[in-house]
């Protein structure tokens, strides 16, 4: 009978192995599957990290178109601009010298009514209405009206 209880007991050192075997076994697999859980975690956020990624270079790209349109529409609102600065100075320079070749005739015509007064006399009639008609001319740069 001894030795059917000792086939039918394993020794209490194979227990002990079957024990430590069976628990390697456990952290093995405990090990793999924490290896696998930290893949897909580590794909989840480098998928992750690409789509923030592909939406900053997005965003940076819409800000950067936005900004190029924005510098053309100022580029053409600066020449159209430029344009009528341009237009309005010729104004001007027309304007001036119409205004200087106007001031230059009526000093003439001052002069020469004043060397008239003084050649034909101190009196005539009409004299101080054409005196006044001549400051108001130089005045207003009205319209010229020659007195008789």
């Amino acid at each position: 009978m001894e030795g059917a209880k000792a086939a039918a007991d394993p020794p209490a050192g194979g227990q002990l192995e079957s024990a430590l075997l069976h628990i390697m076994q456990q952290h093995h697999h405990q090990s793999l599957r924490q290896r696998q859980q930290t893949e897909r975690a580590n794909k989840n956020a480098v998928r992750s990290a690409c789509r923030v990624g592909g939406h900053l270079v997005e965003a940076v790209d819409g800000g950067v178109q936005e900004l190029f349109v924005n510098e053309e529409r100022i580029e053409l609102e600066a020449r159209a601009l430029l344009g009528i600065v341009v237009r309005y100075r010729k104004q001007t320079d027309q304007r001036l010298a119409a205004t200087n070749a106007v001031n230059s005739v009526l000093k003439k015509q001052d002069a020469t009514r004043k060397r008239e007064c003084c050649i034909a006399g101190t009196s005539w009639p009409g004299k101080e209405a054409c005196i006044q008609q001549s400051h108001a001319i130089q005045d207003n740069c009205s319209t010229w009206h020659r007195c008789n």
